[in-house]
C-alpha cells in the first residue's frame, strides 16, 4: 500500500500539506534548501524565516545570511523563466499585484520570488552575503565563539494571557544567560531556550552606552554534546506587543473558561 501525499494550495502556491513532505532544492555552499513556496529546510529542520527576507546559516566560509526569495528564484526558476518574469513586470512589482499573481499560478512559484525578480538583474541575484553584518543599530557587532553558558533565565514582558485566550507560548521574554561574569540578553517569542548547558554556542551581540550586552538572536548557533550543530528557539520576528491586559471574564461561562 502507498502512502498517498496530501496537497494543499497556500498563496497560490500547490504544495504538499506537510512540510517535511514537500520538494526542497539545495543552493549549493549554504546548507539552505528551499521549497518553492519559501519554506527553509536546514539539515532536519525546517526553521522559519528568522530576518526577513534573510535565514542566518552556517556557509563554507563561516556564519552568513542567505537572501530566501533569491534562492527560491534560483532554485525553482529557470534562467529564461526569469527573463520572461523581468519583461512581463515592472521592477516596482509588488506580492499584491494581480500580475505577480498570475505569474505565481503560471510558475507554481513564491511570489516574493518573482517581485525579488523583478528588482533584481540577473548578475545581482546572489543568496549568500559576501560579508557577515558589521553593525546593528549603529553598534559594531562583536562575536563570541563555542561558549558554555552557566546559567539561564526567561520570563514573560508582555501581558500574560490564558490558554482560552491564546496563552503566551508565541508571547515575548526576554531571555539572560550567564557566560563567565558577564550576563547576555535577548528577546524572543516563547520561553524555549536556545542554548542548553551542554552546547557549545556562538552568537552575535552589540554592547550598549550602558554596558549590558545585547545577543542577536538570529545568530545564535550550538554544537551538542553529540558535535551536532543545532539551532534552537522560535526566532521569528514580532512587531507589535500587547497592548492591554486580558479583560475580567464578563460571565460565568467565560469565568470557567
Amino acid at each position: 500500500m502507498t502512502d498517498t501525499i496530501k496537497m494543499t494550495t497556500i498563496q497560490g502556491i500547490r504544495d504538499a500539506l506537510k512540510i517535511e513532505e514537500r520538494d526542497y532544492r539545495e543552493i549549493e555552499g549554504t546548507g539552505l534548501a528551499v521549497a518553492r513556496g519559501g519554506r527553509v529546510h536546514i539539515e532536519d529542520d525546517f526553521p522559519e524565516i528568522d530576518d526577513f527576507p534573510w535565514m542566518t546559516v552556517i556557509g563554507e566560509n563561516g556564519i552568513r545570511r542567505a537572501h530566501v526569495p533569491a534562492a527560491v528564484a534560483l532554485a525553482w526558476l529557470t534562467p529564461e523563466d526569469r527573463t520572461t518574469i523581468r519583461a512581463e513586470l515592472p521592477a516596482g512589482a509588488k506580492g499584491s499585484d494581480l500580475a505577480v499573481k498570475a505569474l505565481v499560478a503560471r510558475y507554481n512559484v513564491w511570489g516574493w520570488a518573482i517581485v525579488h525578480v523583478t528588482a533584481t538583474p540577473e548578475k545581482d541575484l546572489v543568496v549568500l552575503d559576501e560579508k557577515p553584518l558589521q553593525s546593528w543599530t549603529g553598534k559594531k557587532i562583536e562575536r563570541l565563539e563555542n561558549a558554555r553558558i552557566s546559567d539561564y533565565k526567561t520570563f514573560l514582558v508582555e501581558f500574560s494571557r490564558p490558554p482560552s485566550k491564546g496563552g503566551n507560548t508565541s508571547a515575548m521574554h526576554a531571555h539572560t544567560v550567564w557566560i563567565g561574569d558577564r550576563k547576555f540578553s535577548f528577546w524572543a517569542r516563547g520561553a524555549r531556550k536556545f542554548i542548553f548547558k551542554e552546547d557549545e554556542a556562538s552568537f552575535d551581540y552589540v554592547e550598549t552606552e550602558d554596558g549590558y550586552f545585547n545577543i542577536l538572536p538570529h545568530t545564535i548557533f550550538c554544537r551538542d554534546a553529540k558535535g551536532k550543530t543545532v539551532r534552537r528557539g522560535d526566532r521569528r520576528p514580532k512587531t507589535k506587543l500587547r497592548t492591554a491586559p486580558t479583560r475580567l471574564p464578563g460571565s460565568r461561562r467565560e469565568a470557567r473558561d
